[in-house]
């Protein structure tokens, strides 16, 4: 599903190429976008979305899916207040990077693969930024083999929690993505140009 409800096409702001219709999300008016849809498979699927953060040092969702704050029930993408990206279910830190997300001007993608039928262990959840796979991380905990997860489970939120009803993006999102089913890498969504900038195909 790719879907941008309402806010969209506000603007977007040029770091040496441009990203059609993004949107912007401010974190002072609670913004965020939502779709319920009907249930999906909980074990594979692909969310990828393109951002631009507004504002730094503040807990931000960038995305949760699910409906329900428990290990199978939840899974979310945010910045924590130390400018990390954590990747987490309503009980479980799966991934926290070393990397710091502090450049306000540079659209950065993020592609989280998840596939708990995978026989190895750290391959269940991959997470890619920029078309490159994350390999540096502060906390891992990897799923286990076959485990439902938040994914295809009746609600997409962009932009805030709805579960904990806070902790709202700042800033620019588009291209939002979220394939049911199927576990794809970063270039199906992106590609290096001339110049050796990630930008969406």
């Amino acid at each position: 599903m790719a879907f941008t409800d309402r806010l969209h096409n506000r603007g977007s702001v040029s770091t040496g190429f441009n990203i059609d219709n993004s949107t912007l999300i401010d974190f002072t008016r609670n913004d965020y976008l939502t779709r319920t849809h009907s249930d999906g498979n909980r074990t594979t699927g692909t969310i990828s979305i393109w951002i631009k953060r507004g504002r730094l040092g503040q807990l931000g969702f960038i995305w949760e899916l699910g409906d329900a704050d428990s290990l199978n029930g939840r899974l979310f993408a945010r910045f924590q207040t130390d400018d990390k990206l954590r990747i987490a279910t309503g009980t479980s830190t799966l991934l926290e990077t070393n990397r710091l997300f502090r450049d306000v001007g540079a659209w950065y993608h993020i592609v989280l693969t998840v596939d708990t039928g995978n026989s190895t262990a750290g391959d269940r959840v991959r997470l890619y930024v920029n078309g490159e796979r994350e390999t540096s991380f502060g906390t891992t905990n990897n799923v286990n083999q076959n485990e439902n997860l938040g994914i295809g489970n009746g609600r997409t939120v962009m932009g805030r929690s709805q579960i904990d009803n806070a902790h709202s993006f700042d800033g620019y999102m588009t291209e939002f993505n979220y394939m049911d089913g199927t576990a794809y890498a970063a270039d199906q969504f992106g590609e290096f140009n001339d110049e050796g900038e990630w930008i969406p195909l």
